[in-house]
């Protein structure tokens, strides 16, 4: 015969390769309260698929029958809850594997709306209860912690919860405070995002192995990566639903469960150690799904948001400690598609370019399109016209966007700094009301914290000889009260001259120089202009953002010296001429953030002259401020220089957020 097949082999062939396209897609994977149904393009009798936990460890092999293209898989599996597995044809194993995407029932007592107020006022950090109703505060946002959350079985008090065909034990003193917490928050009116955190621990089944020791934030990601650590979180998420997801509130309710703090920031907020935005995505997506499917089969009202701060493209997409955050939210939408989708909502951060300037309609990053550098008030219909685009939307819908987290710091002592302060306020609530994809705007804080970085962002001082009790009010106190109510329009007209508006109906003004010191005009940014600089004998130079103070970033040119010589930067920039009374200065600060360094020996020439040199150890910025006015009106060369200081381990040196200002 040759080369050629029987007649016998070559019908057996024919029927495999029937049976494979018969079976080769699944279409749909949903979930009752007793069974997961998958439901198959084709027409195979029969399919074998296998199931992996979301970090891609298969744990389950089943042959189902299919009846009418769809077949049924029972909850009740020894040792494992098929709602939780991603699942394959056993003969397609390398398409993506296909989660639940939809519950067709929810247990009884789930079925009514959560509370979701139509307001959008909230309000952070609530130490006084009947002062935040006073105010009219309708959202909170809430951090719960998954080491308290968890209990030893050994304890009198510890709540057991079967789930993933075993029992995990609750820390019952812990959810009772939780109660009170959430009963207090619900009888006032008050909708709850919980902020689900992972602090430092060394416990394995809650620490995820990529987390750094000893973490900048003492915050670690979810552990989505051991059988153990997948079963805790989706256990906790599902026990945080079915208490606090209840029609009749009994224990007091919550509206969104925030997975993590600021995912993008991924050694410091949500701290997985030193990975690629690929990892970054593929493990944080994985928790968000997990707590989608964990939540979801008690009450699908209850959303989980994706926890972003205000950098939309600026950094760098190969930085593996923190990711810009349009493409790393990119792959994660990506990874959830290609899944099945699911209803993940955003949790976003859009605080003023510069933390300690409250001045937002002044942010230079914050662009008109959406490759902006960065998304803040100024700007945030970019966010909200990102996410109507139709490949960003669920089933036609745009998710929602709650601002759980932003504040406008008091910059000074002055009763003109009080009224900065209140106007940035009202502006940016003016803002938001503009966009109904938004449903809470949640100020960030109530009361001062005495350990947050030098921030005075709350309506509040805190009293004297307290870390975070209240104290006086300031004037965005009454401006708060007053928002969403009836005199709103006359306790808010005061900011409009302030913001350079003549009404709140038109947009805002043109972009004006921000961020700088007061009485100063910018005349060249370093970093803006970092592409058409000279780089020398560097062991690696480029624009990163350097996060310091209180977590907030700083744009910064990165220069790591060679072993030998001077690395150097070097531009050439033609400086304005001066008006009577002006004065021209070149201001930035250094910083080496590395522990191991013995210091970075760093200086500035000028025409090749040295007009600033200092030896910078340690992470305290160092300012430097060069009086630039003899060169005033001329075209000249401005260098930086860096020198190992004889040993370059851990020579991670930045000059943050250089620039040329001319004093008025």
């Amino acid at each position: 015969m040759g080369s050629r097949l029987s007649s016998m082999a070559l019908v057996s062939l024919v029927t495999a390769a029937m049976s494979l396209a018969a079976a080769a897609e699944i279409r749909s994977v949903q979930a009752t309260l007793r069974e997961v149904v998958f439901t198959f393009d084709g027409a195979a009798k029969e399919v074998r698929l296998r199931g992996s936990t979301a970090a891609g460890e298969e744990i389950a092999q089943v042959i189902l029958p299919v009846i009418d293209g769809k077949a049924v898989l029972p909850l009740r599996q020894d040792g494992y809850d098929p709602v939780l597995l991603g699942w394959r044809l056993e003969e397609n194993p390398e398409r993506p594997a296909q989660f639940v995407t939809d519950f067709l029932q929810v247990p009884a007592g789930y079925e009514s709306p959560l509370l979701r107020p139509t307001e959008i006022k909230g309000l952070s950090c609530i130490v006084d209860l009947e002062d935040a109703v006073a105010l009219g505060v309708r959202h909170v946002h809430d951090n719960v912690t998954i080491n308290q959350l968890k209990g030893s079985p050994e304890a009198d008090d510890a709540i057991p919860f079967d789930f993933d065909g075993a029992t995990v034990y609750f820390n019952g003193h812990y959810v009772r405070q939780l109660d009170q917490r959430f009963r207090r928050f619900h009888d006032n009116g008050i909708s709850v995002f919980v902020v689900f955190l992972n602090q430092d621990t060394a416990d394995p089944i809650l620490r995820h192995p990529g987390t750094l020791s000893a973490p900048p934030r003492m915050l670690c990601a979810f552990n989505t990566v051991t059988r153990e650590g997948i079963r805790f979180f989706a256990a906790s998420c599902a026990f945080l639903a079915q208490r606090y997801g209840r029609s009749d509130a009994k224990y007091g309710q919550i509206s969104g469960l925030i997975v993590g703090n600021e995912f993008q920031q991924h050694a410091i907020w949500y701290n997985l150690g030193e990975a690629s935005l690929e990892q970054v995505a593929f493990h944080y997506g994985n928790a968000v799904r997990l707590a989608w499917l964990a939540a979801a089969r008690y009450n699908p009202d209850l959303r989980i948001y994706i926890s972003m701060e205000h950098h939309w493209t600026a950094g760098d997409v190969n930085n593996r400690k923190v990711l810009p955050g349009k493409p790393v939210l990119s792959e994660v939408h990506r990874r959830l598609r290609e899944g099945g989708d699911i209803p993940w909502n955003l949790a976003f951060h859009p605080y003023p370019e510069n933390l300690f300037n409250p001045c937002f309609w002044n942010d230079r990053s914050a662009k008109d399109h959406f490759d902006t550098p960065k998304i803040t008030f100024r700007n945030l219909e970019q966010l909200v016209g990102f996410l109507k685009q139709p490949e960003w939307l669920y089933r036609g819908r745009c998710r929602d966007i709650a601002l759980t987290e932003q504040g406008f710091n008091l910059p000074g002592d002055t009763k003109e700094d009080e009224i900065t302060q209140a106007a940035a306020y009202a502006c940016a609530f003016k803002l938001v009301q503009r966009h109904p994809e938004i449903s809470a705007f949640i100020l960030h804080r109530h009361v001062d914290f005495k350990g947050e970085g030098g921030l005075r962002l709350g309506l509040r001082a805190y009293a004297t000889g307290t870390v975070a009790s209240p104290g006086e009010k300031r004037l965005v106190y009454d401006v708060f009260k007053a928002a969403g109510t009836p005199q709103e329009e006359a306790a808010f007209a005061f900011a409009l001259p302030i913001v350079g508006m003549a009404s709140w109906d038109e947009p805002l003004p043109p972009l004006r120089t921000a961020a700088l010191p007061e009485n100063t005009r910018l005349a060249f940014d370093f970093v803006n202009e970092f592409d058409t600089a000279e780089k020398d004998n560097n062991a690696d130079v480029s624009v990163r953002d350097l996060v310091y103070a209180a977590g907030w970033l700083a744009a910064s040119i990165y220069q790591h010296p060679s072993e030998k010589g001077w690395g150097s930067v070097s531009y050439t920039v033609s400086l304005p001429p001066l008006k009577t009374g002006e004065t021209l200065h070149l201001a930035t600060r250094t910083v080496v953030d590395h522990p191991q360094s013995n210091g970075v020996r760093c200086r500035i020439l000028i025409d090749g002259k040295e007009v600033a040199a200092h030896l910078q150890q340690g992470k305290t910025p160092h300012p430097v401020d060069v009086d630039l006015s003899a060169w005033a009106g001329r075209q000249v060369s401005v260098r930086f220089q860096v020198d190992c200081n004889g040993d370059l381990t851990g020579d991670w040196f930045y000059w943050l957020e250089p620039l040329i200002l001319v004093q008025l």
